[in-house]
């Protein structure tokens, strides 16, 4: 989900049997290619970014995403959460990075953040605001959507559909 140009894309490829990119910039999408287009086994699907029409229900073994789901207001991530659920396959996993709310340094980097901004209608404007999610927040979204928890670190939060 968000594939971008393919920066982390080009490491995934050649572990898998089969990859789909998916971006909503058809830009991003063509830098994409470009960036792997030594790989046979990618395909690309330009999305609305809203859901992940285009693939089937329990379709997907995995489905990843970095440095994409932080950009997201809330209830777009929720959105995904049920679209994640609906795709992958029983058994399937995903992996999603978040910034997450770890404790009082994330309180301080983001209040910094907005400062250096030039305050938050600044701050509010700006291209590369995070969002920020707490590891309560990921934990219930992933239990009211059946997945479990595999691994919840402070970069990636894995979970699972049981099998």
């Amino acid at each position: 989900i968000g594939c971008g140009v393919g920066r982390v894309s080009r490491f995934v490829a050649g572990h898998c049997q089969h990859l789909t990119c998916s971006d909503i910039l058809e830009q991003a999408l063509d830098g994409c290619r470009q960036a792997l287009a030594a790989h046979s086994n990618v395909d690309y699907v330009r999305t609305s970014g809203r859901d992940l029409q285009g693939f089937a229900d329990a379709s997907v073994d995995v489905v990843y995403s970095f440095t994409t789901f932080f950009h997201f207001d809330f209830e777009l991530v929720v959105q995904y959460f049920a679209e994640i659920r609906r795709v992958l396959r029983s058994g399937g996993r995903s992996i999603l990075e978040f910034k997450r709310w770890n404790g009082s340094d994330d309180v301080v980097q983001l209040l910094q953040k907005i400062q250096h901004c030039g305050g938050l209608s600044q701050y509010a404007a700006a291209v590369d605001k995070w969002r920020y999610v707490s590891r309560d927040t990921l934990a219930l979204l992933c239990r009211y959507y059946g997945f479990v928890v595999l691994n919840d670190d402070t970069t990636r939060f894995t979970m699972a559909i049981p099998e």
